[in-house]
């Protein structure tokens, strides 16, 4: 794993693409005029971050994971201390989890083993195998979970952990998350590499007890439609920057609010 992978914005990666999406002028903001991100410590990211490390075994990121003292904490757990922002300070850069979050990652990681440990424990796996490709004139990157090479196809696993993993709502979270520009954005890069078709499946684990597992993939004529609506970002973005245009539609207009309805 590249030391610098996040930081690296000269590659557009899946979640850049999903702010282009949202809002060319933040993108412009983060990624062109070089305005630094704030520090995310965000417990949901470190959550996941860790369970990632955990269950994939990764060793570079298993060594980043930093168990917050009880006693730099407030009473009442809460990370409002100036004690915690010292720790918080000294160890930048790193997924800090306070303990029974790791517990919770670890039995995360127990529960989706059964999911991924035949692929896992495949010899041909990949974990955490970064793609770097071009595609529409824009250099791309994506670092995948987990990469298992077959004869006729790529399996490429991506695990996710979430609130509620019943169909319905996980489907609202490919939605609202925009989860099919993951796919569509790996996918693109492994079938580069590899010139073999992908098969993309989402692993998602309930972040709370029982911590239920459910396997997901995208129907084929979504996965399609994933796909073109990626290919036209990327045409998008090399556009933008080609002309240094991040306005947005609606700049300049008086919008009208659609009525209130039922929020009256």
């Amino acid at each position: 794993m590249s030391a610098d992978y996040h930081k690296n914005t000269t590659h557009v990666s899946r979640s850049m693409l999903a702010v282009l999406a949202d809002s060319p002028r933040t993108y412009e903001s983060r990624f062109v005029t070089g305005k630094p991100d704030e520090d995310d410590d965000n417990d949901n990211l470190s959550i996941g971050t860790g369970t990632h490390a955990i269950a994939l075994n990764d060793v570079l990121a298993l060594e980043n994971i930093v168990v917050i003292p009880k006693e730099v904490l407030a009473s009442n757990g809460a990370k409002s201390t100036n004690a915690y922002k010292e720790f918080a300070a000294k160890h930048a850069g790193k997924t800090l989890l306070k303990e029974e979050q790791k517990e919770i990652c670890e039995k995360l990681a127990e529960q989706l083993d059964p999911s991924i440990g035949p692929f896992k424990r495949n010899p041909r796996a990949l974990l955490e195998h970064e793609v770097y490709w071009t595609q529409c004139g824009i250099d791309c990157r994506a670092k995948l979970d987990l990469v298992v090479p077959m004869d006729d196809e790529v399996i490429v696993i991506d695990l996710k952990t979430a609130a509620d993993i019943k169909p319905w709502k996980f489907r609202k979270a490919i939605i609202d998350r925009r989860l099919w520009l993951q796919d569509a954005h790996y996918s693109a890069g492994v079938q580069r590499e590899f010139g073999l078709p992908v098969r993309f499946i989402f692993v998602a684990v309930h972040k709370t007890a029982p911590y239920r597992v459910r396997n997901y993939e995208l129907n084929e004529s979504d996965k399609a439609e994933a796909a073109r609506r990626h290919e036209e970002l990327l045409e998008s973005l090399a556009y933008r920057r080609e002309h240094n245009d991040w306005s947005e539609i609606g700049e300049g207009d008086v919008i009208t609010i659609e009525p209130l309805g039922e929020y009256w």
